[in-house]
């Protein structure tokens, strides 16, 4: 029987986590019911070539992931369909703490891709600290957010964190009843170049 736990991985902002769980095509990966806070950590995904089943640097589909000013980084030699932070299932995703503000997280892409930034494939994602996207000329994979089969986007609505950089193509998709809670951000809140689109019982607000 396992019971859940509560992880914290701290680093010294060099520090590295590189494909702890030897899956080739992820960074950080958690598939069980702890709860992980990586702080001041750098994850990269330790892959080169074609990323045919799609290369993640931060994926979970249970549990729960505090990430709190850590780099994500995307290498420049991967192809294929590529993700940087992905929640599925039962999983949570928080990008900072919830109740104090702080630095923030980076998502730092090495070489122009087709990415996407941040995706909810039925799972949570809640945004509590800014978020900066150094895209390097990426256009989005689907959208820069991709929020569907019922997931969620929280942003905090006491800090009211912002998302910078530059990024091409649509701001976000929603789908299949997910929710996209901005908390007034407004259409534009999301990097992109082309506007974003709900369908299936999907909103925004």
């Amino acid at each position: 029987m396992t019971t859940m736990g509560s992880i914290t991985i701290s680093g010294a902002g060099t520090s590295t986590i590189v494909d702890p769980y030897g899956k080739g095509n992820t960074g950080f990966t958690l598939d069980n019911a702890n709860k992980y806070t990586l702080q001041n950590m750098q994850i990269n995904v330790g892959y080169s070539g074609v990323a045919s089943d799609g290369l993640t640097t931060v994926r979970a589909s249970n549990g729960d992931i505090t990430l709190s000013s850590c780099t994500l980084m995307v290498p420049a030699n991967a192809t294929g369909n590529l993700y940087t932070i992905t929640s599925s299932g039962f999983a949570n995703i928080q990008l900072g703490a919830s109740v104090v503000e702080g630095p923030g997280n980076t998502i730092t892409i090495l070489a122009p891709s087709v990415i996407a930034a941040i995706t909810s494939n039925g799972g949570s994602l809640s945004l509590n600290q800014n978020l900066a996207i150094n895209g390097n000329g990426s256009t989005a994979l689907g959208a820069v957010a991709n929020i569907f089969n019922g997931g969620k986007f929280n942003r905090n609505s006491a800090l009211l964190p912002a998302i910078s950089g530059t990024m091409t193509g649509p701001r976000y998709v929603g789908a299949l009843n997910s929710v996209i809670q901005t908390v007034g951000g407004g259409a534009n809140f999301f990097l992109g170049t082309l506007a974003g689109s709900l369908s299936s019982g999907a909103q925004y607000a």
